[in-house]
């Protein structure tokens, strides 16, 4: 039963992170208005000896403003300068103003849902082994027990 509990507790936590990105997902685009921008270089770093670079973009929005921003992904590839990307400006969003399209943001959210949809089937299949498995009860451990006990007859023997 232990096992159970923990799977089931472990796919509640995963498919709650996961609910927390599509949220924060959908609310970053939320009144968010499609736009053509060109990448202009990246932002580069070192992670766990590796350098990775976050593409930074240029835009003009509809109302004819330049914006830039700094994608949120990084990638161990350089970017491609010049290179014409579609992208969604958040006039709400002054600080970074600029949101990538594409399947990018959602491989976060694709990856945890993956691990939550796993845990979520372990725990099924654990679940269905438990409701289905013959129950048993103490009294017929008790039972099985007393019936391999040799027995023992005691006659008594009348003296006169």
């Amino acid at each position: 039963m232990v096992p159970l509990i923990a799977f089931i507790l472990v796919a509640v936590v995963l498919w709650a992170i996961v609910a927390v990105f599509l949220v924060r997902i959908a609310g970053d685009r939320k009144g968010a208005v499609r736009v053509q921008g060109v990448v202009t270089g990246a932002r580069q770093f070192v992670d766990r000896g590796r350098t990775m670079y976050c593409a930074t973009f240029e835009a003009r929005t509809p109302t004819g403003e330049l914006v830039s921003g700094v994608s949120g992904i990084a990638k161990s590839w350089e970017p491609t300068v010049g290179k014409s990307v579609s992208l969604l400006w958040n006039p709400k969003n002054s600080e970074d103003p600029l949101i990538e399209t594409g399947i990018m943001p959602l491989v976060p959210p694709l990856l945890v849902g993956g691990f939550a949809m796993a845990f979520t089937v372990v725990s099924c299949a654990i679940l269905v082994a438990v409701v289905t498995q013959p129950q048993t009860t103490a009294k017929s451990h008790i039972d099985v027990a007393d019936s391999h006990q040799p027995t023992t007859h005691v006659h008594e023997r009348r003296h006169r």
